[in-house]
């Protein structure tokens, strides 16, 4: 099942960047988060202050919105090597559905049955 959002995801999106915020809803989160590892390249590695640094032209938190992104898999963090790669870009309903906060947000807005 394809996750579709019934507004307009890129009128949201520059809403949330004009506010330089994410959303709490996780779900909604997704939308710019989605957009946010769209800016990194697949198979590329990048340093801490590299992330940070793309994050914070749009973002007053940008540890907290790179965090994000670890945290529901868009970007792999090596701790090893201090560095992160692109894993994803768009998560499945599968990814949704394992996550029980992201689920129940998902279903509230009528993104999941």
């Amino acid at each position: 099942m394809d996750i579709n959002y019934d507004r307009d995801p890129e009128s949201f999106y520059q809403s949330c960047l004009e506010r330089a915020r994410l959303p709490r809803n996780d779900a909604l989160k997704q939308i710019i988060l989605e957009r946010l590892a769209e800016k990194f390249e697949r198979g590329d590695t990048y340093q801490k202050n590299e992330v940070t640094e793309t994050l914070e032209s749009h973002f007053d938190d940008p540890v907290l919105v790179r965090r994000e992104l670890v945290n529901f898999g868009y970007l792999r963090y090596d701790n090893t090597q201090n560095t992160y790669r692109l894993h994803k870009t768009k998560l499945s309903e599968q990814d949704y559905r394992e996550n029980s906060r992201l689920e129940r947000h998902a279903t509230d807005l009528g993104l999941l049955e």
